[in-house]
């Protein structure tokens, strides 16, 4: 069992290393030490006692986010190109956020209902209402108001 364990954390430590290597532009080689250190104090620590509750974790954030990546990509696609692009959009980071807050609720509150339905519908619409409020205002509004001046 522990050599599957650690062909499986490989195959992670990789992947994370090459993505703080491209993220921080630094060499590879530095983040397998950095995060191998880390991953080795982690699991020292017992970390894989909490395994359940980790995937239970990732079962309330992840899919608040992926309904954001969905009602922006495929819902709000018009809108989403007259938008300029971004770094970052507060906009989805609130979305997310309501929609796993109330999974967290919903997980902790109302056990039985499901948290990740709960977090995506609600991380849907609260995006799609976020989205629209802050839409620009159509010109049209805009050269009414010039005309009562």
């Amino acid at each position: 069992k522990k050599i599957n364990l650690g062909s499986v954390c490989t195959h992670c430590l990789y992947n994370g290393a090459v993505g703080f290597s491209h993220l921080f532009s630094s060499k590879m080689r530095l983040w397998t030490l950095i995060l191998g250190g880390i991953g080795g104090v982690l699991a020292l620590a017992g970390v894989w006692s909490y395994f359940l509750e980790w995937l239970s974790l990732l079962g309330i954030v992840v899919p608040p986010f992926g309904a954001v990546m969905i009602v922006d990509l495929i819902f709000m696609a018009r809108i989403s190109e007259q938008r300029p692009a971004q770094r970052f959009r507060g906009t989805a980071f609130a979305a997310w956020a309501i929609g796993s807050l109330c999974a967290v609720i919903a997980h902790v509150a109302f056990p039985q209902f499901g948290e990740a339905v709960i977090g995506l519908v609600t991380a849907a619409l609260s995006y799609s209402l976020i989205s629209k409020l802050r839409m620009p205002r159509p010109e049209m509004e805009n050269s009414h108001a010039r005309l009562q001046r």
